[in-house]
């Protein structure tokens, strides 16, 4: 039951981040940081809906214990 409950944070946890870095990547301009910030940045615009998924159904499947047992 407690392992349900921490699978469920970090589901949530992950689609906070997920969201955090889709406001910072449309926000922050490629121009404005320096070189090695521009590949993160491409790799997040590249995976963002990727991670955000699996977070949503990481924190399902938590859910979804928590309510069975």
């Amino acid at each position: 039951m407690e392992f349900a409950g921490l699978v469920t944070w970090f589901g949530v946890l992950g689609m906070v981040v997920a969201g955090l870095a889709l406001i910072a990547v449309k926000v922050v301009r490629v121009d404005d940081v320096p070189a090695y910030v521009v590949g993160r940045i491409r790799w997040w615009t590249a995976h963002n809906l990727a991670f955000m998924l699996t977070s949503l159904a990481v924190a399902v499947a938590g859910l979804l214990v928590l309510a069975v047992a």
